[in-house]
């Protein structure tokens, strides 16, 4: 991934242009130094996009690209150690104990020793980064500059499992499947029909649009999706195996015919109609298309690319590109996702070559993604004079990648904010290709490791972590992919001082090490699903740079650390614990928490004290399974910018309380309420009409004692969505709901 060097020059010159850092130089003595570091990484950006296409043909130059991006990162990790100081001020002066001011108040004055090896540290690097500037001129390199922009005129990619209307050529393919589905040869006791072909050709597309086809679903009683990856395990349970076009297929022949290449391509790379009014780029079009060998997945990704660009000199980049003279590989298809990618902007290369982490068939959340992305600084504001949350972005990027196939929808519930996408094989090939320089696993197999490398997946023992441990600098995640012992655990904060990310799912420790809290630039740890976790130490509120904790799925949790709200950056918090109350010295350090879950806290009885000023920036939140939880927080009144509720399995909740006031007076911006499994709910809350202007999705399933909705819920003047499911003690809906203009859908199961 040294072709991303631009994009690290762009993060780290941001952050050095900081007013908000510039009295903190100031303080540390260390401003003038980072000014010239500043300059000279200024002047190294403006060729750094020229660099980055010329490389893949000059060796020396990718290595001299390869130098620079590793003195970025050693300047981007200084940079971040000045931020991790601001927030500590921040956090002491805030919420410190008097003891802990003075502490700090004399350690400032023994912090001469440490600012001015952090000096030397800077002079190091700049020094060092002028000696690359200086190698640049052998290379002859143009300036250029990128926009950094989010194409606006995204629109939502239909998929098979959807909307069949975007699946070409098929038609007698799918019928042929459906007659040997639903009219088996009776001699047989069991029916496999088995769909062939090339890599993209549109296998996996063509089982769904089987398996969602109407006739079939009323056909079977049961129907089962199995995924079968290519190192499988043979005691797996596979009970319906759906694979492609019936009987043998020619290799050279089994793609889309050229007619249908031609539509396919057409409707990724217009809005309806618009192809008529650009003739012009019709033949350029259908070189393309020829180009593409009648691959689905080369035809969409590409038609996706060029979508809204009506430029003539854009065609003709991809039509005459010198990439699809490389050598093939399967029909064309890695060639054409190339190109794809090769045309991306910079911001989203990055993003994209991060996911070489995961391996294939890996089933992505959009949620879990976007923080990582945000842990690692791959997400950019657009505009400084627009302000936008790094989380709305993060969706614009994984919808773009989405315009282009290389992320694919994988199901359609949308629960918690959250929905799943996976990579094609293929496309998780060429991510491979991008990326395999910088990642790498840990496992029992391992010969070797580059020094290069900085993402890690550990599925292996402590012995072979510890194996290559002194041969890797600067690593900045790591994910477990099994059960690790605390031991490896250890080894690995022990030994790894620039992680941003650390996953350990599924461990079997009671205790998290207490040295977690030297990690200073961690942004993100996941520890899901660890049920044996009994304490997380006190030492973990160090950790002033972290925007996701999860603690979901950690039952035997028994409380939070008691300095939690020393830890100010958080964006994304999930928690379960055995707990009765949570965050009782206060919550007002979680003013930059966008979204904080509450699961599985059976005991939980009180969440949060009645402040005001507190959680002023919450967007969702979430509780789940919280069966003593009576009433919600007094707080919710408060909580102005929260856009989604979700209550579910929550037994002995009251909704009624909570608002306060004149329910119409409280401006909440409420967009979803998502409640279910709520025995006590008999009625509405009334606080609720204080989103009457902005609530669009009212979801309320298995609500069994409901028996009326109120009759002021027409006054939602922006209700798009209305489900009532499951709720039987329902026997009729209000008068005016008929006339509400807003509502485009109303599902109520089973019908009043």
């Amino acid at each position: 991934m040294a072709d991303l060097a631009s994009s690290l020059a762009s993060s780290l010159l941001k952050k050095l242009g900081s007013l908000v850092y510039q009295e903190l130089y100031l303080a540390w003595g260390v401003q003038s130094d980072l000014h010239k570091l500043e300059s000279t990484i200024s002047i190294l950006k403006i060729v750094l996009l020229d660099a980055e296409d010329k490389q893949a043909n000059n060796p020396m130059l990718s290595i001299w690209l390869g130098r620079l991006k590793n003195m970025l990162y050693v300047a981007e990790d200084v940079v971040d150690e000045l931020e991790y100081e601001a927030l500590r001020k921040q956090a002491i002066t805030t919420y410190g104990s008097a003891m802990a001011k003075v502490c700090h108040f004399f350690c400032s004055f023994m912090a001469l020793s440490s600012r001015l090896k952090l000096a030397h540290k800077i002079k190091d690097i700049r020094e060092r980064l002028d000696e690359i500037n200086a190698d640049k001129v052998q290379f002859n390199l143009t300036e250029r500059h990128e926009e950094v922009h989010v194409n606006p005129l995204w629109r939502e990619k239909t998929h098979s499992f959807i909307d069949p209307s975007t699946v070409f050529g098929r038609d007698g393919d799918k019928e042929e499947i459906k007659k040997s589905l639903m009219h088996p040869n009776p001699t047989r006791n069991l029916n496999i029909i088995a769909i062939v072909g090339l890599g993209g050709m549109g296998k996996t597309t063509l089982a769904k649009v089987v398996y969602n086809d109407e006739s079939v679903v009323k056909h079977f009683q049961l129907r089962m999706w199995v995924c079968v990856p290519e190192n499988f395990n043979v005691t797996r349970l596979v009970k319906d195996i759906l694979k492609s076009a019936g009987g043998r297929v020619d290799k050279n022949s089994k793609g889309l015919s050229k007619e249908e290449s031609l539509s396919l391509f057409v409707k990724c790379a217009f809005k309806e109609g618009e192809d008529k009014l650009y003739p012009n780029l019709l033949p350029i079009a259908d070189e393309i298309v020829k180009k593409c060998k009648g691959v689905p997945l080369a035809l969409k990704s590409l038609g996706g690319l060029l979508y809204s660009k009506v430029d003539e000199s854009e065609w003709e980049l991809v039509r005459g590109n010198e990439i699809w003279e490389l050598e093939e590989n399967e029909g064309g298809i890695l060639p054409a996702l190339q190109l794809s990618y090769n045309q991306m902007p910079i911001h989203l290369k990055r993003c994209f070559a991060y996911c070489v982490n995961f391996p294939k068939d890996y089933d992505f959340s959009n949620i879990l993604l976007i923080e990582q992305w945000v842990a690692h600084g791959l997400i950019i504001q657009m505009s400084p004079n627009k302000k936008q949350e790094l989380e709305d972005i993060g969706e614009l990027y994984i919808k773009e990648l989405m315009s282009i196939c290389f992320f694919q929808l994988d199901l359609q519930e949308n629960l918690f904010g959250m929905y799943s996408f996976k990579m094609h094989d293929l496309v998780h090939d060429l991510v491979l290709s991008i990326g395999h320089e910088e990642w790498s696993e840990i496992d029992s197999d391992n010969k070797d490791m580059a020094s290069t490398v900085r993402h890690l997946s550990i599925s292996s023992s402590s012995q072979q972590v510890s194996k290559f441990s002194n041969k890797l600098t600067n690593v900045r995640s790591i994910m477990y992919r099994n059960e690790p012992h605390v031991s490896s655990v250890e080894a690995c904060i022990s030994r790894f001082k620039s992680l941003r990310l650390l996953t350990i799912p599924y461990s079997d420790f009671e205790n998290l090490p207490s040295s977690i809290g030297t990690q200073k630039h961690l942004r993100y740890l996941g520890l899901s699903l660890n049920q044996s976790i009994k304490k997380l130490p006190n030492s973990i509120c160090k950790l002033h740079n972290l925007q996701t904790l999860l603690l979901d799925g950690c039952r035997d949790l028994e409380r939070l650390p008691k300095d939690m709200r020393n830890m100010i950056n958080l964006r994304f918090l999930t928690i379960s614990t055995k707990d009765t109350c949570l965050f009782v010295n206060g919550v007002c350090c979680f003013n930059s928490l966008q979204i904080l879950w509450v699961v599985e806290c059976p005991r939980l009885e009180c969440l949060l004290p009645q402040m005001d000023r507190c959680l002023t920036n919450l967007r969702m939140l979430v509780f789940v399974e919280c069966e003593s939880l009576t009433s919600l927080p007094p707080i919710i009144k408060h909580l102005k910018a929260l856009e989604s509720l979700y209550i579910c399995d929550c037994e002995e909740i009251d909704l009624t309380g909570g608002g306060g006031g004149d329910a119409q007076d409280l401006n909440l911006r409420l967009q979803i309420l998502y409640i279910t499994n709520l025995p006590k709910l008999e009625i509405l809350p009334e606080w609720l009409l204080g989103s009457a202007n902005t609530l669009k999705h009212l979801h309320i399933e298995q609500c069994e004692n409901l028996k009326a909705l109120p009759e002021w819920l027409p006054t939602l003047k922006s209700l798009q969505t209305l489900e009532i499911i499951e709720c039987n003690e329902l026997s009729s809906l209000p008068e005016g709901i008929r006339h509400m203009k807003t509502l485009r859908k109303l599902v109520i199961i089973p019908e009043l």
